[in-house]
């Protein structure tokens, strides 16, 4: 048989026995911190990538409007009901790259359209 003997524990024992339990007490608030920071920042992130597809659809749902609106026969149709008409062949003017009159677009108009009342 072997002959079994009982250590004595000594203060010095009992000291890093608790510093040993603090380490690991320490080791899991951090742990527990950083997995409230993570939480924090994964709830952050998906609010972000919600309000993100909220606006990707709105931004989907101008562009349709946008394009909607801005066709031709919208445009054209909207003239009708407000009483516009295509000008005649005498109401135009036929501007050239090289032409110019020495005078600005506006007053050329101006003088045109005081001729032809």
């Amino acid at each position: 048989m072997q002959n079994i003997t009982s250590r004595k524990n000594t203060p010095k024992d009992y000291v890093r026995t608790l510093l040993f339990v603090c380490l690991i007490g320490v080791i899991c608030a951090g742990i527990i911190l950083i997995s409230a920071y993570t939480a924090n920042a994964q709830y952050n992130l998906n609010r972000i990538n919600n309000r993100c597809a909220q606006l990707e659809s709105e931004i989907a749902d101008v562009s349709a409007r946008l394009q909607c609106e801005t066709n031709i026969t919208v445009i054209e149709a909207k003239a009708g009901e407000l009483g516009m008409v295509y000008p005649t062949f005498q109401q135009t003017i036929n501007l050239t790259a090289g032409s110019n009159t020495g005078t600005d677009l506006a007053a050329a108009l101006k003088t045109i359209a005081l001729q032809t009342e």
